[in-house]
């Protein structure tokens, strides 16, 4: 794995972690897990940053496909839209929202590097 960290003014506002899958069969990819930015720094282009340095960060690593998942209908889905990724679908009822008593959909993306 590898995270990416973004700090302003020397404070760590946001991250994400890149997990480079190792199996025999899938050298090409890895994965984009736990974008995370601080809720009084969105909005402000770090999670866009975080993004594209993950890709670089891929890219630098021999990685040519990412893939993700996320709430969907959220936020961090539409972020993800806007730097290229493609829905691949969206499994109902897939895990419990961390603030309610409800379950949330999770959506599948993927973005090729080439």
């Amino acid at each position: 794995s590898r995270v990416l960290v973004a700090r302003v003014d020397g404070e760590t506002l946001g991250t994400v972690r890149l997990d480079l899958v190792t199996t025999a069969n899938q050298p090409h990819r890895a994965a984009v897990a736990k974008l995370l930015v601080h809720p009084q720094a969105r909005r402000m282009g770090l999670g866009r940053a975080l993004m594209l340095g993950g890709e670089a960060e891929a890219r630098a690593c021999g990685r040519t496909l990412l893939t993700l998942d996320c709430r969907a209908g959220g936020e961090a889905e539409r972020l993800y839209a806007s730097v290229d990724y493609r829905s691949i679908g969206v499994i109902p009822a897939y895990s419990r929202h961390p603030s309610e008593d409800t379950w949330d959909a999770c959506a599948f993306m993927y973005k090729a590097l080439v």
